[in-house]
Parts: C-alpha cells; structure tokens; sequence
C-alpha cells in the first residue's frame, strides 16, 4: 500500500517538469542556439525549494552536443549576493553577514587603537 501523501507530491513534482521543460527550451533556443552561446554546465544547479523536511529527489540532466550533463544538486546556493538555501530562511546568509561585520570591527579596532568614540563611530557606521 502506498502513502498518499507521497502519491501527491509525486503528482505534484510531474505536472511540474513540463514547465520546467518549456523554459529550459526557451533558453536552449534563445540564448544557446540564436547568440551561439553554450552555458558552462559545471555552473549549472538545481535546488529545490519546499518547507518540508523531506524533499523529492530529484535530478535533472541536460543533452549537450554528444554527452548527457546532469545538473548537481545543492542545498544553497549564491545569486547576486544573496543565499539562498532549500528552505528560504537565509539564516546562513545573515550568519555570513554578521561575520563580516564582526571582521571589520576587528580590523578597525586592532589599527586604530587610540581612536575616541566619536571618530571610531564615523568609522564604523
């Protein structure tokens, strides 16, 4: 007997794929084939994005001259400075953040050792 919860994710994910075929299509035919530019497939990855623990599986491939390319899979990635992580929490993007900000009050402090707060707060702010 199978679980119907499975059953409809399964379902869910497969009305999916031909919308996904579609663009994938849309970009192959515009951007490769009409400006005659390859997309470098080791920059290539999917991710999925729920708020569910359990994420489907799965793995998508592309046909690129006489090899098939399969897309890896990642649990976050970085688009134009921002992460994005599988369950959109940007907890480690704030993490990352706080880091850096905590480097550069390090670097202030330990050059500008005798600093009044006025001019330390014209630094850091």
């Amino acid at each position: 007997m199978t679980d119907r919860r499975t059953d409809r994710r399964t379902d869910t994910a497969c009305r999916h794929i031909p919308r996904l075929y579609i663009a994938y299509r849309a970009v192959k035919n515009i951007h490769c084939d009409q400006w005659l530019l390859s997309l470098n497939v080791t920059k290539c990855y999917h991710m999925s994005y729920s708020s569910r623990q359990s994420i489907l599986d799965t793995s998508y491939h592309m046909q690129q001259k006489n090899y098939a390319c399969i897309f890896q899979k990642v649990d976050y990635i970085k688009d134009l400075g921002v992460l994005f992580d599988s369950q959109l929490t940007f907890s480690e993007h704030i993490h990352q953040k706080i880091n850096k900000a905590y480097s550069m009050l390090g670097i202030i402090k330990r050059n500008f050792i005798h600093m009044d707060p006025r001019t330390f707060m014209l630094f850091y702010c």
